[in-house]
């Protein structure tokens, strides 16, 4: 028996609970993500009146004093709020053409947002999953990964992921931004889809009074190695950059203390060839004024 718990005519009651946050609602069940003593920091489903938590399909089960119990209800009370707050009035309402699959935005912050997605679960159960404090990259990429669990909507999923020019504008998401009449949200999309042309790029950093980098053109479609400790990494997140990670097993010749960068296409791999000769981060961003392109913060 852990300190923290109690036994009472068979049943095990948890005394206490440090820290709880709920992110999901499955049916009638929400998730809370629970830290207590001695058990470290899980997930656990918690009914509605909050009386128990469990894990494993309900297979584990532990019943909750009043004071744990008024922590687990925080939690929940938090949820339902944040969600509320989310779906109010002025939310942006991304509609997809499956109907059962709905998500509702709401900007926080110049580059992030809260949102509020909807769907069933295997079982046909209404699932409620609130994302919070997130880039629109983020959201995206959840709600396809949502929708490519059913082989059917793999067509929207693909539309979501990586839309050509000529189908952003059937992009439920880019549909959704013009409608909304917020200025940002369809640059932030075309920058995210690596539609964005150097107007885009100057017009996003005005707006985010930021330096933002555009792709240079097809003659810098090479590798550039360049240490790791001089790269602003927020600088080419904002611009849109996507690094891929290479594990330790994977390294053989290769250095964490190095990058490969491509202004191009904006892909990255945060390790370079052990021996290669760096290009110093600085060199890099010159490469932008060579092309006209730069972007003054």
């Amino acid at each position: 028996m852990h300190v923290h718990e109690t036994r009472i005519d068979g049943k095990r009651f948890l005394d206490e609970i440090k820290v709880c946050s709920c992110q999901k609602k499955t049916g009638g069940e929400y998730e809370l993500l629970c830290r207590i003593h001695q058990r470290g920091e899980t997930w656990y489903q918690c009914p509605e009146s909050a009386e128990l938590l469990s894990r494993d399909d309900g297979r584990k089960t532990w019943y909750l004093t009043p004071a744990a119990q008024k922590t687990a209800r925080e939690a929940i009370r938090r949820f339902e709020d944040a969600v509320a707050k989310t779906e109010s009035e002025g939310a942006i309402e991304i509609r997809l053409p499956e109907e059962e699959v709905s998500l509702a935005l709401r900007r926080r912050s110049k580059t992030a947002f809260n949102a509020v997605l909807h769907f069933p679960d295997g079982q046909g159960r209404p699932i409620v999953q609130l994302l919070e404090n997130q880039t629109v990259g983020e959201i995206v990429k959840e709600t396809a990964g949502v929708l490519r669990r059913d082989r059917e909507k793999k067509e929207t999923a693909d539309l979501l992921d990586q839309p050509s020019r000529r189908e952003l504008p059937e992009n439920p998401f880019y549909r959704a931004a013009l409608a909304s009449g917020d200025e940002l949200l369809p640059v932030q999309l075309r920058l995210l889809y690596r539609l964005a042309d150097k107007d885009d790029c100057k017009k996003l950093g005005k707006l985010l009074q930021q330096r933002v980098l555009p792709a240079l053109g097809k003659e810098y479609d090479r590798v550039f190695t360049i240490p790791t400790r001089e790269i602003d990494f927020d600088l080419l997140a904002r611009s849109g950059y996507e690094f891929v990670h290479r594990p330790y097993f994977a390294m053989r010749d290769s250095t964490h203390s190095l990058c490969e960068i491509n202004p191009h296409t904006k892909y990255g791999v945060d390790a370079g060839k052990a021996n290669a000769q760096p290009t110093s981060f600085r060199a890099f961003l010159a490469l932008f004024e060579e092309d006209g392109s730069d972007t003054p913060g």
